[in-house]
């Protein structure tokens, strides 16, 4: 679930009904409201204070990236399963309506999305995956990027600003 600076909350529920699916809900002020009614397994919504929502559709071997701003659901990016993985907070959006995530595949192609209320673009092309992306209000994305140096793991802070990339540590 995901809680917006105004009391909005997105959560996912399982569709009975549907088989394995899920679906993406929006309550605030004693009203709950169904985002999604489909036989895909909707995950991980975010909420801004506008009631703006951005999560992924699971659909067999495909994944997508999906947002509504209050009044119709727009598909803004596609990805393959088998190929690709978004890891555990993969989206965020901001009280703007943008959007960002991470996507890593298992043969290494990596990046970093920013949805900007318009069109979908590719901030980065990395050999190391991104991962948690946090998106502020002016469009800048900090991620994360995990490094492995004589079998240890660590991460370093990576600042992306459409097309320059700032290394924080």
């Amino acid at each position: 679930p995901d809680l917006s600076d105004s009391g909005h909350v997105a959560y996912v529920t399982k569709n009975e009904e549907v088989g394995a699916s899920s679906d993406i809900f929006v309550y605030h002020d004693g009203v709950t409201q169904q985002i999604t009614n489909d036989s895909f397994e909707d995950v991980a919504p975010q909420v801004n204070s506008k009631r703006e929502v951005a999560w992924i559709t699971i659909s067999g071997p495909e994944m997508g990236v999906n947002y509504i701003d209050g009044k119709e659901i727009r598909h803004i990016a596609d990805f393959a399963s088998d190929s690709f993985y978004l890891f555990p907070h993969p989206l965020d959006i901001n009280e703007s309506g943008q959007v960002a995530w991470s996507v890593s595949s298992v043969g290494g192609a990596n990046g970093t999305f920013l949805f900007d209320g318009s069109q979908t673009i590719k901030l980065s092309d990395s050999n190391r995956p991104d991962r948690e992306p946090h998106l502020n209000a002016s469009g800048q994305v900090l991620g994360k990027q995990f490094r492995l140096r004589l079998m240890k793991s660590f991460s370093t802070m990576v600042l992306r600003l459409r097309g320059s990339i700032l290394d924080l540590t």
